[in-house]
């Protein structure tokens, strides 16, 4: 979706940030926040604008512990902090989708620091649970959600200012992502720009371990090959679950420490298309239509074994025309060893879900 397209270029301000974890005096070992939130349900499709009938709000709270550079990306993003929350969120219409209730695993970024204010970007993402999903019978109109267990995903600018020893005021700017992954339609998600405000609580402390000097990066070349797999839905809702397959091959060049760009192609085998180009008439179908073939524009953020990947694709060859000529994946890569990796990684198609792809790959 479009907004995966903003976060691209979000998540490549955030690797551009200088590190500056030498200079740093001790920090507070422990956060404990609370936050207050504002916002609205974006409505990315005309499908979504009676769904948002009010403003929504909700809160937060949250717990964070400080990185002590004894690790080498810890000094690379200028000293983070990670750790855990829970939101709770009213969407503003309680007839069609009631309440959220989202836990969330973060990593919050610096981008200026020092020891009276900061500037942040925090990157989260974890489970919701949505009050009322859609549901053939009770609730056909929520077009958006069609299962109560989604994924989540939120990011979000921050500042902090401290107005006392182990307090400060915190506020920040965010939007707020729930998607099944086509697992179950319907399922156009919901994007929510909030607003929030609360209070920060800090105790203990950490100074900067020390840590050898890393060997100097030196930029290289490298080859990734991922084979994949995922269940989807397609429309109508409550229709049985289909598989689809993917092949994907990158070469990419590692620029510094953090990013890894690269070029790739995709070969993917689908047993949706066939039911898919049947309900748009179609004759003469064979097996072979389920083929699809690409090619994607590739950025890899390196924070320790996880990278975080976001590509940008267009088709070679694509019997299914209704979803456009470009495609969009972004997830997470973790680097089992120096050569192998898991991943996880949601394909869309513009402001929809295509499916999850969980996979095992090899850099060579």
């Amino acid at each position: 979706m479009q907004f995966r397209i903003y976060l691209f270029v979000l998540v490549l301000a955030v690797q551009s940030s200088a590190s500056k974890a030498d200079s740093l005096p001790t920090r507070p070992a422990h956060r404990v926040s609370a936050s207050a939130q504002y916002g609205f349900i974006l409505a990315h499709t005309r499908k979504l604008d009676y769904l948002s009938r009010a403003h929504i709000t909700g809160m937060e709270l949250a717990w964070e512990k400080q990185t002590d550079r004894s690790k080498a990306w810890h000094a690379l993003y200028n000293f983070p902090r990670w750790g855990f929350s829970y939101m709770r969120i009213d969407l503003g219409n309680p007839q069609q989708t009631g309440n959220s209730h989202i836990a969330l695993a973060n990593l919050q970024l610096p981008l200026i620091k020092n020891n009276f204010a900061n500037l942040n970007f925090r990157l989260s993402s974890g489970l919701a649970y949505i009050d009322h999903p859609f549901d053939r019978i009770e609730n056909h109109k929520n077009v958006a959600i069609g299962s109560h267990i989604n994924g989540a995903v939120d990011f979000r600018f921050s500042s902090e200012i401290k107005i006392a020893k182990s307090m400060s005021f915190s506020a920040a700017l965010g939007i707020t992502h729930f998607s099944n992954a086509a697992y179950k339609t319907p399922n156009l998600g919901l994007n929510m720009p909030t607003a929030r405000a609360g209070l920060t609580w800090a105790a203990g402390s950490v100074s900067p371990a020390k840590l050898n000097d890393p060997a100097p990066f030196k930029k290289a070349n490298e080859r990734a090959f991922t084979l994949a797999a995922g269940p989807k839905e397609i429309s109508p809702a409550g229709g049985k679950k289909y598989a689809a397959y993917n092949a994907s091959f990158t070469y990419g060049r590692k620029v510094n420490q953090k990013s890894i760009w690269g070029l790739g192609a995709d070969f993917s085998y689908d047993t949706s298309i066939h039911d898919q180009l049947l309900q748009d008439s179609l004759t003469d179908i064979t097996k072979s239509m389920n083929i699809r073939t690409g090619v994607h524009l590739s950025h890899e953020l390196v924070i320790s074994k996880l990278t975080v990947l976001t590509q940008m694709g267009a088709y070679l060859y694509s019997e299914v025309k209704s979803q456009g000529p470009v495609y969009h994946k972004m997830g997470m890569r973790y680097n089992v060893s120096e050569k192998l990796f898991a991943s996880l990684i949601l394909k869309t198609h513009y402001a929809n879900a295509d499916n999850l792809e969980l996979g095992v790959g090899k850099r060579f």
